[in-house]
């Protein structure tokens, strides 16, 4: 009792400060990111893949494994198992900012993600609870322009702030089909209900159809000002716009997965996924004003708009995603991910932005692991990926779109309990996952930005058994 309770004061307090720990990392807009692409939209998107996945290019939607957290795809909640699992991580990035004539670098460490899923009922519902970064906003340019009458006008950009998703999802089995269902072994014919149930829990399967739903709060804010400056006269004042806007609302995304067992332990899981179109509520604060600069501050002179919580909706683009993997038992995997969203039904306040466009990645990957079976720790037992992705952003400037494009590899690391860790969790499986990619978007063409980026990504899973009747403690 005395374990069960430890275990459990560790992972709550470590689920109530890690949202904390994010919180004061994303603070300061140097923290989550420097692109001054965060300043379209609402942010940056997160590239949220988690480790285990980023490792294969983003390969996920149809990724079935009772040792890891799946939030791509929450049709693969139900291969939990009997397990709780408690998977949390953090990313670094390393950005070099390039125009046709300058350069420069940007870093930033951050919070990824932070999850608990568990099972309801064994292998038929599942439910995962945790807390992820949707987008963010963190920039400081300056764009010079030429003006005929005034010479050059000065346009200062600053941006902070994004959005965080609190995610609530469940996972259900809709029909599983068991391996030699023979009148020796079928379980329909056991009279005794305790032996059925074992036997259904423990037999191979040989097809598994399963339906998820992730329910997200959204919520954050995003601030952003942009300031009009004529260096070279007096003629002109300055000007200068301050926006603040939260939002709150909720995101829905339903998942599919379906996997068939072949002869020789070969498993194909087709996955795919749907991300409603919803409205977010949001209040906007906006102030618009003319000022001139006293060499030690700036004096407002005119007010031009102030307005305070202006209640509007940000409607959110759908989104579909569609998957495979293709494994053999526990050796070696490979799959491939499709995903587009309709970025043309975004609104803000009820404006469409010509900025934004569809956007679409398409991503491969594999893994393989010499030896699953090695109880020790050892290079043999450890999971090597690689993946690769290509896609088209949400941006379109400039006429001209954004593109982007990754080239990743992974290990994962198969931990075993030992020493103190082992008492107080007595876990039959944990794993440490490290990724790294390197990759680019955009183009210095038209006067644009090319990020050349580097991202870092480490997370921990570890597993125990809650929610089960013990007949000793």
């Amino acid at each position: 009792m005395k374990n069960k309770l430890a275990r459990l004061l560790i992972l709550v307090t470590t689920a109530i400060w890690a949202p904390g720990i994010y919180n004061s990392l994303y603070a300061q807009p140097s923290a989550n990111t420097s692109s001054p692409y965060s300043r379209f939209g609402v942010g940056e998107l997160q590239y949220n893949s988690q480790p285990r996945f980023m490792g294969m290019g983003g390969v996920a939607m149809g990724v079935n494994d009772s040792t890891y957290i799946n939030f791509e795809n929450p049709a693969s909640y139900t291969a939990v198992g009997r397990y709780t699992l408690f998977d949390f991580g953090g990313r670094a990035s390393f950005t070099r900012l390039n125009t046709a004539t300058k350069q420069a670098d940007a870093n930033s460490i951050n919070f990824s993600h932070l999850f608990v899923s568990f099972p309801i009922i064994n292998r038929k519902w599942a439910m995962n609870v945790g807390v992820i970064p949707y987008s963010n906003e963190g920039y400081n340019f300056t764009q010079t322009t030429p003006l005929p009458s005034y010479n050059d006008i000065q346009v200062n950009y600053q941006g902070s702030g994004g959005l965080t998703s609190v995610v609530w999802g469940n996972g259900v089995t809709i029909f599983r089909s068991l391996k030699n269902r023979s009148k020796t072994v079928n379980p329909d014919t056991v009279k005794n209900s305790a032996m059925r149930k074992i036997m259904r829990d423990t037999m191979p399967e040989t097809s598994r159809l399963s339906l998820g739903a992730n329910i997200s709060y959204l919520f954050g804010n995003l601030n952003s000002q942009s300031s009009a400056i004529f260096p070279d006269t007096t003629i002109a004042y300055n000007t200068r716009q301050i926006r603040s806007v939260r939002v709150d609302g909720i995101s829905t995304q339903l998942g599919l997965q379906y996997t068939k067992r072949f002869k020789r332990d070969r498993v194909l899981t087709l996955g795919l996924s749907y991300t409603l179109g919803l409205n977010q509520s949001a209040k906007e604060n906006l102030f618009i004003a003319s000022y001139v600069n006293t060499g030690e501050s700036d004096f407002y002179l005119d007010t031009l708009v102030n307005k305070e919580n202006s209640k509007g909706k940000i409607q959110l683009p759908s989104s579909v995603g569609a998957g495979f993997t293709f494994r053999q038992g526990n050796t070696w995997m490979v799959g491939a991910d499709f995903k587009t969203t309709d970025w043309s039904n975004y609104r803000y306040f009820g404006s469409a932005d010509d900025k934004l466009a569809n956007s679409y990645q398409a991503s491969v990957g594999a893994q393989y692991t010499p030896d699953y079976t090695p109880k020790k720790l050892s290079l043999r037992r450890t999971a090597y990926r690689i993946g690769a992705r290509y896609g088209r952003s949400y941006l379109n400037l400039n006429n001209t779109p954004i593109n982007e494009w990754g080239v990743s590899a992974g290990i994962g690391l198969l931990l075993n309990p030992s020493g103190y860790y082992q008492r107080i969790f007595k876990a039959p499986f944990s794993s440490m996952n490290i990724s790294a990619e390197y990759g680019q978007r955009g183009t210095t063409t038209n006067n644009l930005i090319r990020e050349d980026f580097v991202r870092l990504s480490l997370a921990f899973t570890f597993s125990d058994k809650w929610f089960n009747k013990y007949k000793y403690d």
